[in-house]
């Protein structure tokens, strides 16, 4: 290295680190902006958001409502004959029924004799 060269030496790193700071700083700004532009899209999005977690919770609360049912063992339902465990005779029809357990409750629940 001449000496010239180690002369400069000093204003060549104050060049380099100012360049440095510069592009920092630049990058800050950027950054800054992106942020801010992030920001204020969620703004302007959440109330969308909110909206549609609102439409969605009534539309549960209507799917809700419409299906209710009794889930009660004595619900009779067409069941095939070779699957059924026991049978009744109500107003014409035979029914076969899963169990005697469910047979005793629709029988209690249309006031026939078990």
């Amino acid at each position: 290295m001449s000496a010239s060269e180690s002369v400069d030496l000093p204003g060549r790193l104050n060049a380099v680190v100012e360049s440095a700071r510069a592009r920092v700083e630049a990058y800050r700004t950027e950054a800054g902006s992106a942020r801010q532009e992030t920001e204020e899209r969620s703004r302007k999005s959440l109330p969308i958001a909110e909206r549609i977690v609102a439409i969605a919770g009534e539309k549960l609360e209507w799917l809700r409502e419409r299906l209710k049912f009794d889930l009660t063992p004595a619900q009779v339902i067409g069941f095939p004959e070779h699957f059924g465990a026991a049978t009744l005779e109500h107003q014409g029809p035979t029914y076969y029924i899963i169990s005697d357990e469910t047979r005793r409750d629709f029988a209690k629940r249309h006031g026939l004799s078990s």
